[in-house]
């Protein structure tokens, strides 16, 4: 007993520290946040602790169903707080239904550890669906969690083969046999949920403020800064394979109009609108960026002029094409193009200033216009 007792005890100070850390979790703004649901499990995993010690003395009849009611609810908040992070609605919806029907097992079913431990690893595995399956993808963090939730797991269904395989299986020969080999993963276990979580969400928060570094804020494309830093990178390959490359810089034309006339709002719908017309029409290799008010400018790699007048022509007649609704009124807008030719060997900076000059050029032309042109 005294190996469980120093067990429980190192495992309610890893609980402390636990709980401390998830503390320290600041959540995006969200409607629901998970982080009281991460709290609640380490608190109610206390809870469990301290019934745990408790065993040789119980003296009531609830005191079983404590222990057990708090180790569902425990891992019950463990999924939920996944859930609500990872926005997995239908995956939460089942975790509901699985306590509901855990609950009925516990009041109508005369007791023991199975179905207990058949629902943690139901719980692990709905879990490790939400984080595989998450937007953005699962970082480091997010699978070391997933590690660890396996572990867990995997010790879990030890304890139903050991159950089902013991002829004299008794509730003292659990409490007093086989959890002694639970407690000695759980320190282990619960120091790595507490560290992952956070660290989830520490890398989550640095790729955020990445994205925002590095992207334009209305439209989502990359902005100068990371425009010049793509193109640098691509520099080398490009000479290493002699390979040529071209600059499109497109304006949306009379765009001044559509700010006077709707107002900036429905301005800033028709720069995300052509935005979009960009990105969907151009190669995935291609480096689409909003230069600057309703300018944008596109690298393309690995391209010569007459691949880039025809890239040029599609946005063009995509955009010109496309519509959107604004208080009950249909607006359309076109863009005109001005192209350049990259030279590896010349600055970025003097290639768009000869695409910059081109654009002019279509302008004069009366917009609506890729320049030069077929």
């Amino acid at each position: 007993m005294l190996v469980n007792n120093s067990l429980i005890l190192s495992i309610l100070v890893i609980i402390l520290f636990s709980t401390s850390a998830i503390l320290l979790i600041q959540e995006p703004d969200k409607k629901r946040k998970s982080k009281p649901y991460f709290v609640a499990y380490f608190l109610l995993v206390f809870v469990a602790m301290v019934m745990l010690d408790r065993i040789p003395r119980f003296q009531y009849v609830i005191e079983p169903l404590i222990l057990e009611m708090s180790i569902i609810l425990a891992s019950t908040s463990l999924t939920l707080g996944n859930m609500i992070r990872f926005e997995k609605k239908r995956l939460e919806y089942i975790c509901y239904v699985a306590f509901v029907v855990q609950l009925f097992l516990i009041f109508f079913v005369p007791y023991n550890l199975i179905p207990t431990s058949a629902y943690i690893i139901i719980n692990i595995a709905i879990i490790l669906l939400a984080i595989f399956t998450r937007f953005p993808k699962p970082n480091i963090a997010d699978k070391m969690l997933a590690i660890s939730l396996s572990m867990w797991g995997v010790v879990m269904v030890m304890n139903i083969f050991e159950i089902i395989s013991t002829d004299q299986y008794t509730r003292a020969y659990y409490f007093h046999e086989l959890m002694v080999g639970n407690l000695i993963f759980a320190p282990a276990y619960l120091s790595g949920v507490s560290i992952f979580i956070l660290s989830s969400f520490m890398f989550d928060s640095n790729s955020e403020l990445s994205f925002h570094a590095t992207r334009d804020s209305l439209t989502g494309l990359l902005n100068r800064r990371a425009l010049f830093q793509e193109v640098d990178s691509q520099k080398d390959r490009l000479n290493r394979n002699n390979q040529k490359a071209c600059v499109i810089i497109a304006d949306i034309d009379f765009f001044k109009k559509i700010n006077d006339n709707y107002g900036h709002e429905a301005g800033d719908i028709a720069i995300k609108l052509f935005s979009n017309v960009i990105e969907s029409s151009v190669r995935e290799v291609d480096v689409s960026s909003r230069y600057g008010g309703e300018e944008f400018l596109i690298f393309l790699p690995n391209c010569n002029m007459s691949d880039a007048i025809t890239a040029a022509e599609r946005v063009r007649k995509n955009c010109e094409q496309s519509s959107f609704e604004y208080n009950t009124e249909t607006i359309t807008f076109t863009a005109s193009f001005g192209i350049s030719e990259h030279d590896i060997n010349v600055s970025i900076d003097a290639t768009i200033a000869k695409a910059d000059e081109n654009l002019y050029q279509a302008k004069s032309l009366g917009r609506n216009q890729v320049y030069p042109s077929s």
